[in-house]
């Protein structure tokens, strides 16, 4: 992954030695740096004429699987050194609300990269370890709560997003945890624990129809 990734700290004034590719979907992700080129990132390997510098390519910083088959990718073609740009800090308000992923983008990081996990609950996270996904609870008073989400940022390393999950109910007051907020590429994903459940149900249920064999995915039982 180091081969691959580099933070925005890193790059500083450097950013004219790259082509800057953003290959966000989501509206109004905050990009730290000029853009040169805006495109699809499936495009990125069919443009030979990208091959002519060395890339910067900025992605949404849950999406560190998918960016780092790109990275992989792009290197086997002959690209010279692409880098996938981490950003260090959190962009904007610390009253901001954190940003929100899909049920499927977090079970797509945790079942080929590994993510790191914050439970709002014993509960929670008793649930996740079931889907076969570590989790740390969030529990106790503001300075334990600090010092947990300190040690998951230095565990992390930038490189492995940090996912906060709660349950359906407390969806609302997980936007408005301001102890996240100094953490890099920390997202809560929507709908919760019941969410992660009925995408892991749903993918169980089309993967069992297409292999026709009869048994479901164990992850989803």
């Amino acid at each position: 992954m180091e081969r691959c990734f580099i933070r925005a700290s890193e790059v500083e004034d450097g950013a004219n030695d790259y082509l800057v590719v953003d290959v966000t979907t989501t509206p109004q992700e905050f990009i730290p740096l000029p853009v040169d080129i805006s495109l699809p990132a499936r495009k990125i390997k069919s443009s030979p004429y990208l091959k002519r510098k060395p890339l910067l390519i900025v992605a949404e910083s849950y999406k560190r699987h998918a960016m780092l088959s790109l990275c992989s990718e792009l290197i086997q073609s002959g690209f010279s050194s692409p880098k996938i740009l981490i950003r260090d800090t959190y962009p904007g308000d610390r009253e901001a609300p954190i940003r929100e992923v899909s049920p499927e983008d977090f079970i797509v990081e945790a079942a080929n990269l590994g993510v790191a996990v914050l439970a709002l609950s014993e509960e929670v996270a008793a649930k996740l370890e079931g889907f076969g996904v570590p989790a740390l609870a969030l529990v106790g008073d503001v300075d334990s709560q600090a010092a947990l989400s300190g040690e998951l940022a230095s565990f992390s390393k930038g490189y492995i997003p940090i996912f906060l999950v709660g349950d359906s109910k407390a969806q609302e007051s997980l936007t408005k945890y301001p102890i996240l907020h100094p953490l890099s590429s920390v997202f809560i994903v929507r709908g919760g624990i019941d969410a992660i459940g009925n995408s892991l149900k749903f993918s169980a249920l089309h993967s069992l129809q297409r292999s026709n064999n009869g048994e479901a995915l164990s992850c989803a039982r």
